[in-house]
């Protein structure tokens, strides 16, 4: 998560279109491998999305939403560390805490 976080940091949502794009399939396959790499992607994006214009955060809150039913769905026993992780971590930072109200409420 650290490589994903530091990368999207350092481009401030320039290429999220096209990681978004790649991470897409990824999330949707029941391999443990793609959904810890898809895992990787999101919790990055989450924690590096922090210093991004609004509109670009905006986008990958709006890309995520209509999709954490579908994620929660494909979560298996061998796939379940990477995403408790993933919001084990967005849900301890105040930064996060609105949106997960919102988006659960």
């Amino acid at each position: 998560m650290k490589l994903t976080r530091v990368t999207v940091k350092m481009f401030e949502g320039e290429h999220l279109d096209a990681i978004l794009k790649a991470a897409d399939p990824l999330w949707q396959d029941a391999d443990r491998f793609k959904q810890r790499a898809s895992a990787e992607v999101v919790g990055g994006i989450m924690r590096g999305l922090k210093h991004w214009p609004q509109a670009k955060q905006e986008a990958f809150w709006t890309w995520l939403q209509p999709r954490l039913p579908k994620i929660y769905a494909q979560i298996k026993p061998d796939s379940v560390n990477y995403w408790e992780s993933v919001f084990a971590a967005s849900l301890t930072s105040v930064q996060y805490q609105h949106w997960w109200l919102m988006c659960c409420s």
